[in-house]
């Protein structure tokens, strides 16, 4: 069984707000959730951890000079 989609389907863009209200409020819900991932940010939330990790350590050892 093959599914073919049909022509207002594969007319709808991200932009295209009018297509969305087609849809059921469920759906629409769930295009809401349907969310992707972003490299970048991901990269970053990485970076920042790193930089968290190494200040800890960094507050770690000033304490132990200093005591």
């Amino acid at each position: 069984m093959s599914m073919s989609t049909s022509p207002t389907a594969s007319s709808c863009s991200i932009s295209n707000r009018a297509c969305g209200s087609s849809l059921s409020p469920l759906r629409s819900f769930l295009r809401v959730l349907n969310w992707r991932r972003d490299p970048a940010r991901e990269m970053r939330l990485k970076e920042l951890e790193k930089r968290s990790k190494q200040l800890k350590r960094e507050i770690a050892l000033l304490d132990w000079v200093h005591s």
